[in-house]
C-alpha cells in the first residue's frame, strides 16, 4: 500500500535476523520514496535501530546535495572507528566548500598532530562561514565534555575577533578554576557592549569586595542590555537587584526583561520566569509576566494566566479573560477552566464553558462534554459528543469514553463504540486502532486474556495497528487463516 513506514520496519527485521544484503536493499527503497531533507531526519531517527539503515539514507541524502547529512555521515563513521573513512567524507564537503566541513576535518587533523593543516582548514572556514563556525564547534567540544579543546577553539575564534568566543572562553576558564586572562577576556568583550560581559565583571568586583566598581558595572550592564534586547541579562539583572534588596530595581529591570523577550519572541521565557516567581512567593511579578506574554498573543500564557486568577479565587477575571480570547479564535483558556470548574464541583459551570470552546469547533471541548456526560451517567449523551469529537479529528475522546464504559462495567458498549471508531479513520487505507487497542489493554490487564487476543486480531485487521507492539504478540505476522506465522526461514 505505499507505507514507508512499514517498509523501514521490515528493513530493520531483515536486519536483525541477520540478512544485511536484504536489509540493505529494502533501506535503499526507502530512501527511494523521500526527498533529501526528509532522508536526512529518517536518517537520524535510524541511528536508535540501525547502523546500516542510518548510513544508507545519509549517503543517499548526501549524493542529492543535502550536506548536514554528509557531515552527519562522517560522524557515524567516526563513531564505529573509521577515521580515514571519516576524513574522506570530510575532504568531499570541503571540495563544494562547505565551511562545517572544513572545521570537523580541521579538528580531525588537529588530533592527527597535523596543526598546519588544521590551523589552514579553521581559517577557509572563517573566511566562507564567518567566525560562528569555530563559536559552535567549540561549543559542541564542551557540551561534550572536552573543554580543553573547546578552549583551543574559543581562543581560535578570539583571534578572529568573535565577542561571543572572548565571553566563552573566560566563562569556561573560570570554571575551570582559572583566572588567567580572565577579567582582561570580559573587559574585551564589555568594551564591545556585551551586557554578559558587564554583568560577569560585577560579580567579580563583588567578590572582590568592591561594591562601587560592581554597581558601576551593572549598570553599565543595563544600558548594553537595554541598547541589545538582551532579555536573559536584564532578567539577570532583576534577580541580582532582588538579591540586594531593592525591589524597585528589580521591577524596573523585569518589565524590560519583558519587553525585550515579547520582541524577541521568546514569550516561553517569559513563562519560565513567571513560574519561578510563583515559586518565590512574587505573585504579581507572575502575573504582571504571563499578562503581557498573554498581550502578545501567547496561548499557553493565556492558559497560565487563567490558571492564575482561577488559583486566586478571582472567578470573573478568569472568565472574563477565557471569553475574550475565545473570540479571537483561542478556546484553549475557556476548555481549561471548564476542567477546572468540574473539578471544583460546578459541573453545570464547567458545560457551559466547555460548549462555549465547542462552538468554536474546539474537539478537545468535545471530549471534555463526552467525559462530563460519562461520569453523570448518560453514555447515549457522551457516545454522540464523541463521535462529533472523533469526526473533528479527536479519536482520543473516543478512547476515553471506551476506557470510562469498561471501567463502568458495560463491556458489550465499550466494545461496539471501539468496532464503531475503527471507520472513523483519516488515513486511507487504515482503520483507526487506537480504541479498540486501549481496550484490550485493559481486558489483558484484567486478566482476560481470550478477549484481549480478539481484540487485537480486531485492531489488527484495521490495517493501522502495527505502531502498537504487535510485534511482540506476533513476531512473524498473522497467517490468511489468522494463525500466527511460525518463524521465517530463507527455505
Amino acid at each position: 500500500m505505499g507505507s514507508v513506514d512499514a517498509l523501514t520496519e521490515l528493513a530493520r527485521m531483515r536486519e536483525q535476523a541477520g540478512d544485511r544484503e536484504q536489509a540493505a536493499n529494502l533501506y535503499g527503497r526507502v530512501a527511494d520514496a523521500m526527498e533529501p531533507r526528509r532522508l536526512y531526519f529518517s536518517a537520524r531517527a535510524e541511528e536508535a535501530y540501525s547502523a546500516i539503515g542510518a548510513e544508507i539514507l545519509y549517503r543517499r541524502a548526501a549524493d542529492m546535495g543535502e550536506l548536514t547529512s554528509l557531515r552527519a555521515l562522517a560522524r557515524l563513521r567516526e563513531r564505529v572507528g573509521d577515521y580515514d573513512g571519516a576524513e574522506a567524507i570530510y575532504r568531499q564537503g570541503t571540495d563544494v566548500q562547505d565551511a562545517d566541513s572544513m572545521i570537523l576535518l580541521g579538528w580531525m587533523r588537529a588530533e592527527a598532530g597535523d596543526h598546519d593543516g588544521a590551523e589552514g582548514l579553521y581559517s577557509r572556514a572563517v573566511r566562507l562561514g564567518g567566525v560562528g563556525a569555530l563559536v559552535s564547534l567549540a561549543r559542541a567540544r564542551e557540551v561534550n565534555g572536552d573543554a580543553k579543546q573547546a578552549e583551543a577553539l574559543y581562543a581560535r575564534a578570539v583571534e578572529a575577533d568573535s565577542t561571543e568566543a572572548l565571553v566563552a572562553l573566560a566563562r569556561l576558564r573560570q570554571e575551570a578554576g582559572s583566572h588567567d586572562g580572565v577579567e582582561t577576556l570580559y573587559r574585551r568583550a564589555a568594551a564591545r557592549g556585551d551586557a554578559r560581559a558587564w554583568l560577569a565583571l560585577a560579580q567579580i568586583r563583588k567578590e572582590a569586595g568592591d561594591g562601587p566598581a560592581a554597581e558601576q558595572c551593572c549598570r553599565q550592564a543595563a544600558e548594553a542590555a537595554n541598547a541589545a534586547g538582551d532579555y536573559v541579562a536584564l532578567m539577570t539583572l532583576a534577580q541580582m537587584h532582588e538579591e540586594a534588596g531593592d525591589r524597585d530595581g528589580a521591577r524596573t529591570h523585569l518589565h524590560r526583561a519583558a519587553e525585550a523577550a515579547v520582541s524577541a519572541g521568546a514569550t516561553a521565557a517569559l513563562l519560565d520566569w513567571a513560574r519561578r516567581r510563583v515559586a518565590a512567593g512574587d505573585q504579581a511579578s507572575a502575573e504582571a509576566l504571563i499578562s503581557r506574554a498573554a498581550d502578545a498573543d501567547s496561548a499557553d500564557a493565556l492558559v497560565a494566566l487563567v490558571e492564575l486568577l482561577e488559583t486566586k479565587q478571582d472567578r470573573h477575571g478568569s472568565q472574563s479573560l477565557a471569553h475574550k480570547a475565545a473570540n479571537t479564535g483561542n478556546t484553549r483558556g475557556l476548555n481549561v477552566l471548564a476542567q477546572i470548574r468540574e473539578e471544583a464541583g460546578d459541573r453545570e459551570e464547567a458545560e457551559a464553558l466547555a460548549w462555549r470552546a465547542a462552538d468554536a469547533g474546539d474537539s478537545t471541548a468535545l471530549m471534555t462534554l463526552a467525559t462530563m456526560r460519562e461520569r453523570a451517567g448518560n453514555p447515549v449523551s457522551a457516545e454522540r459528543l464523541a463521535r462529533r469529537a472523533a469526526e473533528l479529528g479527536n479519536i482520543e475522546a473516543v478512547v476515553q469514553v471506551v476506557r470510562l464504559r469498561e471501567e463502568s462495567g458495560d463491556r458489550e458498549g465499550a466494545e461496539a463504540l471501539a468496532r464503531q471508531a475503527a471507520a472513523l479513520s483519516k488515513y486511507p487505507h487504515a482503520g483507526e486502532a487506537r480504541p479498540l487497542v486501549a481496550l484490550m489493554q485493559m481486558r489483558e490487564k484484567a486478566g482476560d486474556s481470550e478477549s484481549a487476543e480478539a481484540l487485537a486480531r480486531q485492531a489488527a485487521d484495521t490495517g493501522g495497528a502495527w505502531q502498537y507492539g504487535f510485534e511482540r504478540r506476533w513476531p512473524f505476522g498473522l497467517n490468511p487463516d489468522g494463525q500466527p506465522t511460525p518463524t521465517w526461514s530463507d527455505g
